[in-house]
């Protein structure tokens, strides 16, 4: 079996990556992609939609429907055959945007000042897995002959009792954004 590498270590040796979407097609036109494969910065992260199995990552371009790419700062382990595990979505880096030329605006007499008439960015889907979790203790307890007995006795009993909790206490993450 191969090697493991934890996400952790990648981050810690390679920078903290970004989300990468392949706009296009085809992955030869991109530039950006094709400059960040030659260079060792991407690892694919295979996630099924409808598994239960932990998403889990394989360094360098491997084309799959539902991957996820991540571009690293710094060059990766050249370790292609390496399964990478623990995932943490939240340790990736937020991208910053472009800033664009000015906008043009029409030459007005100087007692008017120019009108600026907001543009409106088409509105677009997103899929976004949010993963919610509460974690409640509940302390019982019960009378049995033995310890096997009363851990038996003890989930019977906190089945039957109602979960009661604050809203707050729920925590509540997200896992992953994709267009739909």
């Amino acid at each position: 079996m191969a090697n493991t590498i934890r996400f952790g270590d990648l981050v810690r040796s390679a920078g903290r990556p970004q989300t990468f979407t392949l706009w296009s097609g085809d992955p030869k036109k991109d530039r950006t992609l094709q400059q960040a494969i030659r260079k060792k910065r991407v690892l694919t992260v295979f996630q099924e939609p409808t598994s239960t199995r932990k998403p889990f990552g394989r360094i360098g371009y491997h084309q799959k429907d539902s991957a996820i790419y991540l571009l690293f700062p710094r060059s990766l382990p050249p370790d292609t055959e390496s399964r990478v595990i623990g995932i943490n979505f939240d340790l990736l880096d937020e991208p910053v945007a472009k800033t664009s030329a000015p906008k043009k605006t029409k030459k007005v007499s100087p007692d008017k000042p120019p009108v600026r008439v907001p543009q409106s960015r088409p509105q677009k889907e997103f899929r976004v897995t949010l993963r919610r979790q509460l974690t409640k203790e509940l302390v019982l307890t019960v009378t049995a002959p033995h310890q096997s007995a009363a851990r038996q006795e003890a989930l019977e009993t906190a089945r039957n009792t109602p979960l009661e909790f604050d809203p707050a206490e729920v925590q509540i993450k997200i896992v992953n954004v994709s267009a739909a």
